[in-house]
């Protein structure tokens, strides 16, 4: 032990001059400052040292200890039960709660009674409800796996195999390789992305399916096709390219693809707003406003501590735009409220947000089951039929009233239907202008859309 504080700690597996541990008092304001950033564990670091820290408690490496000693409680996960200590066991009751929502007793009978449903498969619950799946697993107070857990509330005597069937796993032999081939072949051309994340995380359950059978295939090959599943060639990208005959490159988008098609998309909603407030073209609850601020401090504001910018300020109002090849996870739509929920954050120039809207410009499978609880938060809502609507409505009243006033935009545009054309491909086939091909085509659609942004407020200035 040092005098001052801290202490240093030798033995088997430390280094010559030994580790030196922080005071008590330095770890315990550690151990608070990442609680309260809301983290849903530790640092590694922070965990290490806390582990050395409980040495002196039991002898051994032992953070239970460590944080017993310090008064530790924590550290804290956000569910949807609310805030709850990280570790600390699901009660029982909530297991079954979890049980009983994710098999519903109806969809549990209609398999009973030999109709064609078939329950969700083990794996996709513990993905959704992980924490309840290992605290009936581990739990030594509760004393139950999860299958007596789950044989609790749909007894055996009652459903008998209703547990195997939830937990058989799919054999290779038994995927129509022509049928997921189509499948996956069917979204490409439709300009949905096949990557692993996207059919993963996605919130349409056939999507998922798709991904389990290929990843059945990754684990579980066919022993009929050595070839197409070669020990040393089966991952992901390489299975699919199989079944499919797509290159790779094509399965997997262009690193940064997400960040190129929000760009595109941005500033397409900038040139909307822009050309509807000079045309005079009413949109709903947004009202003409010549006060529109896609860059700048303007449209910056703080979240929970943190600075925080919209894609788009219309005088008070916040646009966020949501555009890209992926479903919106739960994580990006907590932000979305927390953000954008009238009245609860303030512009950095002091002004409260006073509305707020969110423009999906992608196809509504990926937003669809958000819509609600964006709703609900107060938040307005543009989908992407309607706002397609408008936009040819305002590049025809363009090209009727300002068609020699965009005549010296550069780079140069042969037809503004090419605006059209554009917002759709970004919603209907968005992979096509990520490719590493497109490159160029990115680039000089990026420059024409600022160009003809900065035409409107040109004109709107008397410039």
């Amino acid at each position: 032990m040092h005098p001052g504080s801290g202490f240093t700690i030798y033995g088997p597996g430390f280094r010559k001059r030994g580790q030196y541990v922080e005071s008590d008092d330095t770890l315990r304001t550690r151990c608070h400052r990442e609680i309260e950033q809301g983290k849903p564990g530790f640092s590694k670091s922070l965990k290490n040292r806390l582990a050395v820290r409980g040495i002196l408690e039991s002898g051994r490496y032992d953070t239970a200890a460590a944080k017993k000693a310090l008064g530790i409680e924590g550290p804290f996960m956000q569910t949807k039960r609310g805030k709850i200590k990280s570790g600390v066991l699901v009660p029982r009751e909530d297991i079954k709660r979890a049980i009983v929502k994710f098999w519903p007793l109806e969809q549990v009978q209609a398999w009973q009674q030999g109709e064609d449903v078939k329950p969700e498969n083990i794996t996709s619950f513990i993905e959704k409800y992980k924490r309840e799946y290992h605290s009936a697993q581990l739990s030594q107070s509760h004393g139950k796996s999860f299958r007596r857990m789950f044989e609790e509330v749909y007894p055996t005597e009652k459903y008998p195999g209703l547990y195997d069937s939830v937990t058989s796993r799919t054999i290779s032999s038994a995927i129509d390789m022509r049928s997921l081939a189509a499948s996956l072949q069917s979204r490409f051309n439709n300009g949905l992305p096949i990557t692993q994340a996207s059919l993963r995380y996605s919130a349409d359950s056939s999507d998922k399916r798709l991904y389990n059978q290929i990843i059945t295939l990754i684990t579980n090959p066919p022993t009929d096709t050595p070839i197409m599943f070669a020990e040393k060639r089966r991952s992901y990208n390489k299975v699919v390219a199989q079944l499919t005959g797509l290159d790779e490159e094509d399965i997997s988008p262009l690193r940064g693809s997400r960040n190129y098609i929000a760009a595109l998309t941005e500033e397409i909603v900038h040139v909307f707003f822009r050309w509807a407030s000079l045309l005079g073209i009413p949109l709903g609850n947004h009202a003409p406003q010549r006060d529109i601020f896609r860059t700048g401090e303007e449209r910056k504001f703080h979240c929970n501590g943190k600075e925080c910018r919209a894609d788009l300020r219309i005088s008070n109002n916040a646009v966020e735009v949501k555009a890209g090849i992926g479903s919106l996870q739960e994580k990006e739509l907590e932000d979305l409220i927390d953000k954008y929920t009238p009245g609860a954050n303030s512009w950095l120039t002091g002004h409260s947000i006073e509305a707020s809207t969110v423009i999906f410009h992608t196809h509504p499978r990926f937003y669809s089951h958000a819509v609600p609880r964006i709703r609900d938060a107060g938040i307005s809502i543009i989908e992407y039929e309607w706002f397609f609507s408008k936009l040819k409505q305002i590049v025809k009243a363009i090209k009727q009233c300002h068609s020699s006033a965009i005549e010296d935009i550069r780079p140069r545009i042969g037809s503004l239907d090419y605006l059209v054309c554009l917002s759709e491909e970004l919603v209907v086939n968005p992979t096509r202008i990520v490719k590493e091909s497109n490159a160029e085509r990115r680039e000089w659609s990026f420059h024409f859309l600022k160009s003809l942004a900065d035409k409107a407020r040109e004109l709107q200035d008397g410039s």
